[in-house]
């Protein structure tokens, strides 16, 4: 799927709200600003792309944002008949989709929730009914980080403006 020109994508991300507006406060995942929720929940850009062919095309694609100085706060890879999908977080947004753009590989992008929980059985659970109860649709979740005390979790969500409303919640229901 071919990305959206930029002038569209200034005000709708991948046809998702943006939520980056100058009154947002920033939070920050590997050194950058995404926009915060509140203490444990933040939103950030996920990126996808969809690479054809074998392993070294994957390692090709990934390599171009290596090459550009570009860190990946983490990164899903599958492979999906004769197409590998690959989605990602960084802090580096721009030169991301500039990145992309130049070296004409074809992307998608849309706004996620990063929740920071406490690393313990059920915390995981707690925050995804918290969002369910919430009438939000989990399209799909994974590990951002992990240590001794705290998980950060990706999740994708149906509705970014719902979420936000939701997200200054998600700190409290994640203590319970």
């Amino acid at each position: 799927m071919q990305r959206e020109p930029a002038s569209s994508r200034d005000s709708t991300l991948g046809g998702r709200p943006h939520f980056g507006n100058s009154s947002t406060r920033k939070a920050y995942i590997g050194g950058r600003g995404v926009d915060d929720c509140s203490g444990d929940a933040s939103i950030a850009t996920e990126f996808e792309l969809s690479i054809t062919g074998r392993t070294k095309g994957l390692l090709d694609a990934i390599a171009i944002l290596a090459d550009q100085g570009i860190n990946l706060s983490t990164v899903a890879t599958a492979r999906v008949g004769d197409r590998y999908l690959v989605k990602f977080l960084t802090g580096a947004e721009e030169e991301v989709r500039r990145t992309l753009m130049k070296a004409d590989l074809p992307f998608k992008e849309q706004r996620v929730l990063v929740v920071g929980i406490a690393n313990r059985p059920g915390e995981w659970v707690k925050v995804a009914r918290h969002l369910a109860s919430a009438g939000l649709q989990v399209e799909a979740s994974y590990l951002l980080s992990q240590d001794a005390e705290q998980m950060r979790f990706v999740f994708a969500v149906d509705n970014y403006e719902k979420a936000r409303k939701v997200c200054s919640e998600i700190a409290a229901c994640s203590a319970d």
